[in-house]
């Protein structure tokens, strides 16, 4: 563990309107600066969103496995502002966005490593926030058990994460694909068109760092972004699969069209399990498969094998 002094404390956990992310981190870690800490499991009763179910009461129970993270703050500037005498629970303006920073840092190793978008439940603090056990309207504290066969996924921080953190604040090509990465992890259930676009800017920032793009002579704006995507592509994907996918396509329909292809028009249906949608093939197949190759790029970008146990 980092034997820095901490000087601030923050957690990070599943959105609970996902539902379906049920990891939970098996011990603490440390990821560059920061140290992270489990935390029990944590029941939420929040809205129903998918599908959408006011008939049903409007709202669910979810259960999560937050993540206790401590930092230093790392800004150089001398000058802080002082804490508000009435609100003893903000940091200082320029320690809250160093810590920002580096909880975004994290966010992106662990979205490369869990496949998931793990998100910022509790601001930065200059104390540890004892973590309630249930959150949700008073009158809806059922303290429900999780059911029987409550789904658990132990996961790890990956021995990578420390090289990875390294590396995205050397390499800012890396880094802001990555950014773009993870947002598209996070767009991935509900806007799987933008996400799509996201895993498409993230390729394709790496591809024109391979070889440098040609610009217009008149309006310096690079042209050729599809061939230094494909070429990107191809590195990790199959040339079949490039094809099958049909990126530059795609990405090309959605950003001057407005066309979308994923099963944004679908929500408050169920699938079709006989012959699914092809809105949901989109979104099930293609967007994973973008996804899983910007992942891998990014990581060897890093200079990281990926690991196969990661998704």
């Amino acid at each position: 563990m980092s034997s820095n002094a901490k000087t601030w404390w923050a957690v990070i956990g599943p959105d609970p309107s996902h539902q379906g992310n049920h990891q939970k981190l098996t011990g603490p870690a440390s990821v560059g600066p920061l140290e992270l800490v489990p935390a029990d499991i944590m029941h939420e009763v929040g809205p129903v969103k998918f599908p959408p179910q006011l008939g049903a009461g409007g709202y669910s129970n979810f259960w999560t496995f937050p993540i206790q993270v401590s930092g230093p703050a790392i800004a150089s500037s001398a000058s802080r502002r002082p804490l508000l005498p009435d609100m003893p629970f903000l940091l200082p303006v320029d320690v809250r966005k160093d810590a920002a920073r580096l909880l975004h840092r994290l966010r992106i190793i662990l979205a490369l490593a869990w496949d998931r978008d793990w998100t910022v439940r509790d601001m930065p603090r200059p104390e540890a926030l004892p973590l309630p056990t249930f959150i949700g309207p008073g009158e809806s504290k059922l303290q429900l058990d999780p059911a029987e066969g409550f789904e658990q996924i132990p996961v790890d921080v990956p021995t990578w994460a420390s090289e990875a953190w390294t590396g995205l604040a050397s390499n800012r090509i890396a880094r802001d694909a990555a950014a773009s990465h993870l947002e598209g992890v996070a767009m991935s259930t509900r806007h799987p068109s933008f996400a799509f676009l996201a895993f498409v800017a993230a390729i394709e920032a790496i591809g024109q760092a391979m070889d440098k793009p040609d610009r217009c002579p008149i309006c310096n704006q690079i042209i050729g972004s599809t061939s230094a995507f494909a070429q990107a592509l191809r590195v990790v994907v199959p040339e079949d699969e490039v094809r099958e996918l049909n990126p530059a396509k795609i990405r090309s329909s959605t950003i001057h069209a407005a066309v979308l292809h994923g099963d944004e028009s679908l929500l408050g249906s169920t699938p079709d399990w006989g012959e699914v949608e092809p809105e949901r093939v989109f979104a099930w197949e293609r967007v994973p498969t973008l996804r899983n190759a910007s992942r891998r790029l990014i990581l060897r970008t890093l200079g990281i094998a990926p690991d196969p146990d990661a998704g």
